[in-house]
């Protein structure tokens, strides 16, 4: 059973790859094995200069690896990198000096495959380490004190985390509404706030230390 789920995970991050993949500015950048730059493609640009930077993504539907890809634009570029892919390294290491994290949530946890990536890859090399988690409903302050601690374990700091709220895509228990212009347009600008934040180092406060109920 588990070798028929990363059989199945890895062909939705590489159907979704295909999907959202874009002429890439400048080729290859330094990262991990199976990365790829995050390219305009069919969305508008917003980037800078490239920082030296790699975000790790995991989605199921799209959603985060939409959200990596313009974050990477508006880290001029940077390199973004599947989680299904890279969590076969037994011991996967994060070589740039930005390190980002997008997972989406469910059922107001994060992912056993992004728990347990998170869990064993080497960020020494990490100046900065920031979360983002899609949603159709943010749980923030919940899911991050779960990332904050399991990084807290392992001698890492977490410097920011944010949410993004996306539309709700459980077919079974919400009902798909048709795509907005408006809701489209106050992702791209959340997204693009994140990217300046980022792009400064910035502290982002809004994530919990505390307590649980899930870990």
């Amino acid at each position: 059973a588990p070798a028929r789920e990363d059989e199945a995970v890895s062909r939705i991050e590489a159907f979704h790859a295909w999907k959202y993949s874009g002429p890439a500015p400048g080729g290859q950048r330094r990262g991990s094995a199976g990365v790829a730059p995050a390219g305009a493609g069919e969305y508008p640009a917003f980037g800078e200069d490239a920082m030296d930077a790699t975000l790790y993504y995991f989605s199921g539907t799209g959603n985060s690896l939409y959200v990596a890809r313009r974050i990477g634009e508006g880290l001029g570029g940077a390199a973004i990198s599947p989680i299904a892919l890279e969590a076969r390294d037994p011991r996967p290491r994060a070589e740039t000096e930005v390190v980002g994290i997008v997972t989406p949530i469910y059922f107001t946890g994060w992912p056993a495959l992004v728990r347990d990536f998170v869990r064993r890859i080497d960020l020494s090399s990490a100046r900065y380490v920031f979360l983002v988690f899609t949603a159709g409903s943010i749980d923030l302050e919940c899911v991050s004190a779960q990332v904050w601690r399991a990084l807290a374990r392992k001698g890492a700091r977490l410097d920011a985390a944010f949410g993004v709220g996306m539309v709700d895509n459980y077919a079974p228990k919400f009902h798909m509404v048709p795509e907005s212009p408006e809701l489209s347009a106050a992702i791209d600008a959340k997204l693009e706030s994140i990217a300046r934040t980022v792009r400064s180092r910035g502290r982002h406060s809004g994530f919990a230390r505390g307590q649980c109920a899930l870990d």
